[in-house]
């Protein structure tokens, strides 16, 4: 009976650990600034590089409706993305991983919103775990093209993959970066 009990106790202590799973050794830290630049003329904004989240649970899911499987090459630049959102959330197309940090570099928000980047596979029982959320504040129109709000996550692990997900409603667009 003492070894069944020392066997559901060692058991116990484990589950309680697997719980506890932490994403990454070092603290994932964001930081906000404001970058000024030229003004240009805005312009209708557009869904690219994201994709919609399927509104409802369903057996079939359509092309592009749920978390990203392809991995982004830093070899091409900047993610480029936009969207336009009242309902549903919006995923990136693409993981991000190979970096310590991602830099969301904001040009457009006609609101506030909020962008949520994820764990890919790094929760317990290899689950999608939140590692930050951010709010993007209102660009105005006044500002419209004259200002990149800047956001940078920092303390990621680069060997891990990442995505980004926006909650509406958001009409906005800008480019992650990786430096």
């Amino acid at each position: 009976m003492k070894k069944i009990t020392k066997i559901l106790f060692v058991v116990a202590i484990m589950f309680i650990a697997s719980l506890t799973f932490s994403v990454s050794a070092q603290e994932i830290t964001i930081e906000s600034e404001e970058i000024w630049g030229e003004t240009v003329v805005p312009t209708v904004v557009e869904n690219q590089n994201v994709s919609f989240s399927p509104p409802f649970e369903s057996d079939i899911v359509p092309f592009g409706t749920s978390v990203p499987s392809n991995t982004w090459s830093w070899s091409n630049g900047g993610y480029e993305f936009s969207g336009n959102t009242y309902a549903t959330d919006l995923y990136t197309n693409y993981l991000f991983t190979g970096t310590s940090m991602l830099r969301f570099y904001i040009t457009r928000a006609d609101d506030s919103f909020t962008i949520e980047v994820y764990c890919k596979d790094c929760g317990f029982l290899w689950t999608d775990t939140m590692v930050r959320s951010f709010e993007v504040e209102r660009i105005t129109a006044e500002n419209l093209g004259s200002l990149t709000r800047l956001y940078t996550i920092s303390g990621l692990n680069a060997s891990s993959k990442y995505y980004a997900k926006v909650l509406p409603p958001a009409v906005f667009s800008g480019t992650i970066g990786n430096n």
